[in-house]
C-alpha cells in the first residue's frame, strides 16, 4: 500500500476546504494508499511576508477567524474523526515515510493567502515524490514581482495538475508546460459516499454565501415565505444574519443542501453539491471577490448543454432547464466523466495499480 502525504486546506472552518480534503482522502483509499495530511510547522521565510497586500488579506482572515470562533468545534471534530494528521517542522527528513505527496486543491498557490512559502510547493519532498491535483492559483493574473519565484517553484514537481483553465494557462506561460486540469476532488467519490457521511435534514430554503450577500437573503427569505419553508441560513464568513443563522457541521451541511427545495448560494461548492443531489440552485455571484466568480461560472460551462440563465431578478441566475425531464441524467453522466478523469489522472501520474478504478 502506498502512502500519501497530502498537504492543503483540511483544518479551515470552511464547508469546501474539509469536503475537498476528503474526497481527495476517499478517491485515494478507493486506489489502495494510505492518506495522511501534513501540517506546516515551519516558520515563513521573509519572502512569504513581504507583501503588503498579503498582510492586509491576512488581516482580514485573522478577522474572519475571529468571526468564525463558534464554528470550529464542528470542523474540528469532523477533522479529529476523518483525518490522520502529520507535521512538517523543518527539523526531520519525514519523505522516507511516504510515497508521494500531493497539493491542492483550493487556493493553495494564491499568493494573497500562502504567500512565498514554498511549502506549498511540496519544497520538503524530493522532486520525484511532487504531485499536484487540482490546484487552484486563486487568481487569473500572478503578481510581475512574483513570476520568478512561481516559475522555480512549478520547475519542482514531477506532474501538475489545476483546478480552472486559468491555472493551467498561468502554468503553460510561466514554464511552457502543459498542466492537466482535473476535476474538484469532492468531484472524485462517487454520490453515495457523500449521502453516507450526511446527516438528514428538514425540507428548507437553504442559503449558503461564502461573501454576506443581504440582497441574496432578501431572494432567498422571500422564496421560503412563498414556498411556505423555513429558511437555513448557513455562511462560511459569519452568521450575518444572527436570529436565522445556523451553525451546521460538515455533515449536517451536506444533508441540508441534499434535502434543500432550492439552494440560493455565490460558494462553488454548494454549486456542485447541488448538481451531484439534484437540488435545485440560484446563484448570485460575488461582488467584493469577485476573482473568484470564475470558477463558478468555468464549472457550469464545463457542464455542457447545462447553462446558468439570468433571473428577472437582478444579478440571480439559475441553472437552465434543471426542473425539465431528463436534465439530471445528463447531469449524473457528465459528473461520471468528471469523476474518470480525476481518477485516471491520479491513477497514470502515482502509477497506482487502478483496483479501484470505474
Amino acid at each position: 500500500m502506498k502512502q500519501a502525504g497530502i498537504v492543503t486546506f483540511f483544518d479551515h472552518p470552511n464547508y469546501g476546504a474539509v469536503l475537498q480534503a476528503y474526497g481527495l482522502q476517499q478517491a485515494l483509499e478507493q486506489l489502495g494508499c494510505s492518506v495522511t495530511f501534513i501540517r506546516n510547522r515551519r516558520e515563513p521565510e521573509p519572502a512569504a511576508r513581504e507583501s503588503d497586500r498579503r498582510e492586509r488579506v491576512l488581516e482580514a482572515l485573522r478577522h474572519r477567524q475571529d468571526a468564525l470562533r463558534p464554528f470550529r468545534k464542528p470542523f474540528a471534530d469532523f477533522c479529529e474523526k476523518a483525518f490522520r494528521t502529520d507535521e512538517a517542522d523543518g527539523r526531520q527528513a519525514f519523505d522516507t515515510e511516504y510515497d508521494f505527496f500531493l497539493v491542492g486543491s483550493d487556493q493553495v498557490w494564491n499568493v494573497e493567502i500562502t504567500g512565498r512559502d514554498p511549502f506549498w510547493f511540496l519544497d520538503f519532498a524530493p522532486p520525484e515524490k511532487r504531485f499536484s491535483y487540482a490546484a487552484s492559483f486563486g487568481l487569473d493574473r500572478l503578481p510581475e514581482n512574483c513570476l520568478s519565484w512561481y516559475r522555480d517553484m512549478l520547475a519542482g514537481f514531477t506532474h501538475l495538475s489545476v483546478r480552472e483553465p486559468s491555472g493551467q494557462r498561468i502554468i503553460r506561460e510561466l514554464t511552457g508546460i502543459e498542466a492537466a486540469v482535473c476535476p474538484d476532488p469532492v468531484l472524485l467519490p462517487e454520490r453515495r459516499v457523500w449521502e453516507d457521511l450526511m446527516v438528514p435534514a428538514e425540507k428548507t430554503v437553504l442559503l449558503y454565501m461564502t461573501e454576506t450577500d443581504a440582497e441574496l437573503y432578501r431572494y432567498a427569505k422571500a422564496d421560503a415565505a412563498e414556498r411556505g419553508l423555513p429558511l437555513t441560513v448557513s455562511s462560511s464568513t459569519m452568521l450575518p444574519f444572527t436570529g436565522e443563522g445556523r451553525i451546521l457541521s460538515p455533515e449536517e451541511w451536506l444533508g441540508a443542501v441534499a434535502n434543500a427545495a432550492v439552494v440560493y448560494t455565490n460558494s462553488f461548492h454548494a454549486l456542485v453539491f447541488s448538481q451531484l443531489f439534484h437540488t435545485e440552485i440560484r446563484i448570485r455571484p460575488m461582488t467584493g471577490m469577485k476573482n473568484r466568480n470564475g470558477r463558478l461560472f468555468s464549472f457550469i460551462d464545463s457542464m455542457g448543454e447545462i447553462l446558468a440563465k439570468e433571473e428577472t431578478r437582478p444579478g440571480l441566475f439559475r441553472v437552465e432547464d434543471s426542473g425539465e425531464a431528463g436534465y439530471w441524467e445528463k447531469t449524473d453522466k457528465q459528473l461520471q466523466e468528471f469523476r474518470r478523469s480525476g481518477l485516471r489522472y491520479l491513477l497514470e501520474t502515482l502509477e497506482l495499480p487502478g483496483d479501484g478504478m470505474p
